[in-house]
This record gives structure tokens, C-alpha cells and sequence, in this order.
């Protein structure tokens, strides 16, 4: 719809966008305190769920080309974590490219240094396939597979519950709060991106499957079709 608009109207000039800064740690955290901000951490799945900055949102480097646009506002100010510095040319182009203009600096020493200084950090929960196996078998938590309908429908694990991570946001409350919950996608980005959308709206119990139905198929794991 925003590219609609663009297409109608013209496009912001980019000369009048803000160039990413490189900020220190003090200075990136004085900027996650100002209104309308969001951190988005564009390390790999993994990385992120070691450690990450509070209500962070995991969207890995090559997802940047295409899924703000399900889950950022245009308003919003934002703020990157970059696994390298240099990764920093790739971010600022695939955001500009969906009309993201505002990205207000990236942290210049990334998760080491934030962690080093002792500032605040928090952990995602990780799945393995098998673990996720033993605890579906007994009923101990609650599968949301964030790919595509026409993905689910080729094949996934019976009991999941499809939920495309673009609407998660939107249809959250028609998960439990009470129960443990994972998020599954192919490989583990997607489901990485979900499981921090959850995290960030107060889901306290929640994992990313790691490696996905890839790792689960590799594993031989029954597989249900619609």
C-alpha cells in the first residue's frame, strides 16, 4: 500500500534522509529511548537468540529486502544491530529501496561491546527438531508455522497452526499465553523474526526452531499434507 502511494504521489528525495550514523554504545542506547524507535537486529537467527537487546526485532540481512514492509512502520526511527560493519551498505539499500528512510545509526561494535558495557540483554529460546518432537508428543506446546498458506499446505507438522509471520502481529491473541509457544519456518529466519515479534508484545515462552521443516524432514519426521 505505501508503494501504491509512492507510485502516485512521488518519492521522499533520499538527499533529505538521514545517513545512518555509527554510534557508540551511550549513544545507541540514548537513541532506543526516543519515542516512536525500533532496534532491528539483522544478525543470524542463532546469534540472536545468544543474546539481543530488549524488544529487539530479529530480521536478518537478505530479509531486510523484503519483510519491513509486513512488519515496520514508516514513522517509525530506526536503529540496526550489524553483524559486520561493512554489512551496514546492504542494510541502508534494502531498506531505502522500501521506503524505510529513517534509519537513525547502527552500533558501531555491535553485541559484544553492549554486552562487555553491561547493558541490558535478553535471550531467545531455540529448538531442536527433536526436542520439538518430544515435547509436541506431549502436548506440551503449542507449534506456529509462520511460512506461506500454499507452503503449509505442501507439507507440514500435524498440529501446527499457520499463522504467516506478516499477520502474527495481528492475530496473536489467538495464542495462549499460559503455554509454551515455538515458531517454525524453513530454515529458521522467519521463525526467528516471529519469535521476536512475540517477545516483543510480552509472550515470555518462546522458541525458534532451528533449521526449521528443512532440518525436520532431513530427520525423516512425519510430514502432513492439505
Amino acid at each position: 500500500s505505501k508503494m501504491e502511494q509512492y507510485n502516485l504521489e512521488g518519492l521522499p528525495l533520499l538527499c533529505d534522509a538521514p545517513v545512518p550514523k555509527l554510534l557508540t554504545v551511550d549513544e545507541f542506547e540514548e537513541e532506543t529511548l526516543q519515542s516512536g524507535t525500533v532496534v532491528v537486529d539483522t544478525r543470524e537467527p542463532g546469534a540472536f537468540a545468544s543474546s539481543h537487546i530488549p524488544s529487539s526485532l530479529n530480521i536478518w540481512l537478505d530479509g531486510l529486502s523484503f519483510f519491513p514492509g509486513w512488519i515496520l512502520e514508516y514513522d517509525q526511527r530506526i536503529l540496526l544491530i550489524m553483524e559486520r560493519q561493512e554489512d551496514i551498505k546492504t542494510a541502508k539499500a534494502y531498506l531505502w529501496r522500501l521506503g524505510f528512510d529513517s534509519i537513525m545509526g547502527y552500533l558501531c561494535s555491535g553485541m559484544k561491546e553492549w554486552r562487555n558495557r553491561g547493558k541490558p540483554v535478553e535471550r531467545l529460546g531455540v529448538l531442536s527438531p527433536t526436542t520439538l518432537k518430544e515435547m509436541l508428543d506431549c502436548d506440551e506446546i503449542t507449534l506456529v508455522d509462520v511460512r506461506e498458506e500454499i507452503e503449509w499446505e505442501e507439507g507440514h507438522v500435524e498440529g501446527s497452526k499457520n499463522i504467516y509471520v506478516g499477520y502474527l502481529k495481528g492475530k496473536a491473541n489467538q495464542l495462549l499465553r499460559e503455554k509454551p509457544i515455538a515458531t517454525m519456518c524453513e530454515w529458521g529466519g522467519r521463525g526467528g523474526l516471529a519469535a521476536s515479534i512475540l517477545k516483543k508484545m510480552g509472550f515470555h515462552n518462546v522458541y525458534n526452531v532451528l533449521g526449521g521443516m528443512r532440518a525436520w524432514r532431513e530427520l525423516q519426521y512425519s510430514v502432513k499434507s492439505e
